[in-house]
Order: C-alpha cells, then sequence, then structure tokens
C-alpha cells in the first residue's frame, strides 16, 4: 500500500508538472502572438536607426530631429513590449517594475508627434515664427502628460497595476491619448498650412503617415489587446525614411542642390500640369576655371558651396535652385512675373557683392545668367534653350570685356 501510494504521489508530481509546462508554453505562445509585430517592428526600427546614422549627414538639424524621432518610437515600442511581457507572465512579479516601465511609456508617448511637427518644420524650411509661443503650445501638454503618468505611479490616475501585477486602464487615461491627438492635428495644420513649401509627394507622404497613426491608434484605444499604436508610428517612420533617401537622391553631394535626377522629376511633374507659371534662370559661374588652375580645386569647391548657399537663400522661397554639373546651375520659379525674377536675381547679386567685400581673397566670385519666361507656344526644354542661349550672350560680352582691358 505504501508503495502505491507513492507511486500515485510520483504520478500527481508528474502530471502537475506536465500541466505547469503546457500551461507556461500556452502563455509563451500568447506572449508571442500578442507582440510579434512589435518585435518585428523593433528589429527593422533598430537597422534603420544604425543605417540612418551611417548614411545620413547626422549634423544637419532635419536628419537629427528624424534620428531622435526613431529612437523615441523605438524605446516606447520596447517599453510596451515589457509591459505586455510583465502583464501576460508570471516570470516578472516586480509590480514596482511594472509601474515604472508604464511610467516611462505614458511620459514618452507624447515626443513622437512632438518631434513629427518640429521634422516638418525643418523639412520645408518653415521658419519657427514666436519661437516662445510655440515651445509654450507644444511643451505645455507634455508637461501635463509627463505630470499625470508621474502621479500614476502612486495614485493609479492614468494607469494602474494591482496586487496580482496586472496592467488596466486608470480613469484619467484619456489624457494621453488626447494630448497626442491635439499633436496629430497640429501637424497636419503645419502641413497644409505652409502647403506651397512642399511638394505634392511630400504632402501626400506626411499627412498620410500622421492619418495612418491617427486610424490605427483608434483601434488600440477600443481594443487594447491590439498592439497597433506604435507600430503604425514605425511603419510611419520607415515610410518617410524612404522619402528621406529618396530626396537625398536627388540632391547634389556637395552643395545640397537639386541634381540631374531632380531636374528631370521637377521638368516631368511641371510638364503634367495644365496652367503653367514657370521662369527658368540659367546661371553660369564666371572663370571658375581661373580660380581652380591658381589656388586648386579644394578652392574652386569651397566657392561652388558658397554660390550654393547663396542661391538657396536668395531663391529657395520662390523656386527649385539645381546644380546642373561643375559651375552651371539653373533656378526655377513658378512665377511669370518677369519684375518679380530679375528682383531675385538683383538680391542674388547684392548678396554675393557684401560676400566678396567681406573675405580676402584674390578673387570675387560673380555669374552670368539668362532670363526665359515660359510661353505656351514653346516647350519648356525650348524655354530652357533661350535662357541658356542669353546667359552664353551675356558671358560672351563679359569674356570680350575682359580682352579690351587686357589689350589696354
Amino acid at each position: 500500500m505504501e508503495r502505491e501510494s507513492g507511486i500515485n504521489k510520483y504520478n500527481g508530481y508528474s502530471r502537475n508538472n506536465l500541466l505547469m509546462k503546457r500551461h507556461r508554453k500556452a502563455m509563451f505562445m500568447n506572449i508571442i502572438l500578442e507582440t510579434q509585430v512589435s518585435m518585428f517592428m523593433c528589429i527593422l526600427l533598430f537597422t534603420l536607426i544604425v543605417h540612418a546614422y551611417f548614411k545620413l549627414d547626422i549634423k544637419s538639424r532635419t536628419n537629427k530631429i528624424f534620428m531622435y524621432l526613431q529612437i523615441s518610437v523605438l524605446i516606447i515600442l520596447v517599453l510596451e513590449l515589457v509591459s505586455v511581457i510583465i502583464n501576460k507572465s508570471s516570470w516578472i512579479n516586480s509590480i514596482t517594475l511594472h509601474k515604472l516601465v508604464n511610467v516611462a511609456g505614458f511620459a514618452m508617448a507624447p515626443i513622437p508627434p512632438m518631434l513629427m511637427i518640429k521634422f516638418v518644420l525643418s523639412w520645408a524650411n518653415i521658419p519657427e515664427k514666436h519661437s516662445r509661443a510655440l515651445l509654450l503650445t507644444l511643451g505645455l501638454p507634455f508637461l501635463v502628460v509627463l505630470g499625470f503618468s508621474l502621479a500614476s505611479y502612486r495614485y493609479n490616475l492614468i494607469f494602474n497595476i494591482n496586487n496580482q501585477n496586472v496592467y488596466a486602464r486608470g480613469p484619467l487615461f484619456w489624457i494621453s491619448p488626447l494630448v497626442s491627438y491635439y499633436y496629430y492635428m497640429f501637424s497636419l495644420t503645419v502641413i497644409w498650412r505652409n502647403a506651397r513649401m512642399l511638394s505634392i509627394e511630400e504632402k501626400i507622404i506626411f499627412t498620410s503617415a500622421i492619418i495612418f497613426t491617427v486610424i490605427l491608434g483608434l483601434i488600440q484605444l477600443k481594443y487594447f489587446i491590439f498592439l497597433t499604436i506604435w507600430n503604425s508610428w514605425a511603419m510611419a517612420v520607415t515610410i518617410i525614411y524612404m522619402l528621406i533617401l529618396y530626396e537625398k537622391a536627388k540632391r547634389d553631394i556637395l552643395t545640397g542642390l537639386g541634381n540631374r535626377m531632380e531636374y528631370t522629376y521637377y521638368i516631368k511633374s511641371m510638364e503634367r500640369k495644365q496652367d503653367k507659371k514657370l521662369s527658368v534662370i540659367s546661371i553660369d559661374m564666371d572663370r571658375l576655371k581661373v580660380i581652380n588652375d591658381k589656388f586648386g580645386h579644394a578652392e574652386g569647391d569651397h566657392v561652388i558651396k558658397v554660390f550654393a548657399k547663396l542661391l538657396r537663400e536668395s531663391f529657395s522661397n520662390e523656386g527649385k535652385c539645381i546644380r546642373m554639373g561643375g559651375d552651371e546651375f539653373i533656378v526655377f520659379i513658378k512665377s511669370d512675373d518677369r519684375e518679380m525674377v530679375e528682383e531675385c536675381v538683383s538680391n542674388f547679386k547684392m548678396k554675393l557683392e557684401e560676400y566678396n567685400k567681406s573675405i580676402e581673397k584674390p578673387y570675387d566670385i560673380n555669374f552670368s545668367y539668362g532670363i526665359e519666361i515660359y510661353d505656351s507656344k514653346y516647350t519648356i526644354d525650348e524655354t530652357i534653350k533661350k535662357s541658356d542661349v542669353y546667359m552664353y550672350e551675356q558671358k560672351k560680352q563679359k569674356h570680350a570685356v575682359i580682352l579690351n582691358e587686357e589689350i589696354l
């Protein structure tokens, strides 16, 4: 009898162990099923961050903001994953850790939409007027969420962790999504108030990214078991990174202006428009070869950079500046107002004169140019050729003057 009871007891332990193993396996599978998309997004975001670190100019303010945006989304995704694992499993029983993870997650929730606003402003070169007012407008809602998140550790306001270490939404949970959606609406307002500063593709991508997070975010707000908010942010960040790489491919490495790829793209986009208003300015730097020969190509590159910077400052708000190669540039302005175009050229000349006076160099930076206004009788290519002709005529006249001075 004693032997039989011992066997039964052993069989009982075996059954309990088997049940516990099955329970743990089921728990593990449930966690994997619930978090597999988030895990994939974490890997994707980490890969993008590493790639962006090596491929983008991190000194650029726009790229720096984008890096912060990626990192903040990744951190929140990781915090959400840890919270789900603690909530669903019996492996980690620390209520303190669970509370700290949720405090950090809710406190950081407004940061990605805030950074999105800053990113769009920087991307479109939109001046941040009344920066103190903007800081207050963006910072005050964040401070509100931060305060309630910290208070929730003790007072269970935004979230609640009970004695069984199970997460539940608190009575003031609505504050966090309300602030986030405030930032979403702010972003859309920034995009469409400054629509002329963005291309059609940029407006579509930025708007779609925000609406995408808004719609998928609503799913998680209604059904909290679906982790859609920060996964949608990871997707939005990925789409924006694709835009950044595409725009990078259209940029001249030396100057940051558009290159020939941008030139081709711009012309094709203008050709699709029915009612075209376009002015073309063909520009060629004077005597760059002389500077290269006398002072070296490094000095020549410096001159090109300065020229491009002043060109961008003079025309970026009015048109598209492109470096065709070497010392050749072209500016497209969506206007048929010749007086306005000539005024922009005059402003550019003044900037160059001021720069020439401010530096102690044995040379001046000058240029020749030609202006042509688009007429529906001609194609855009023919308009560009005409502006080139006027530019070369001016260049020949300057060259003739220099030869006469040398003879005299």
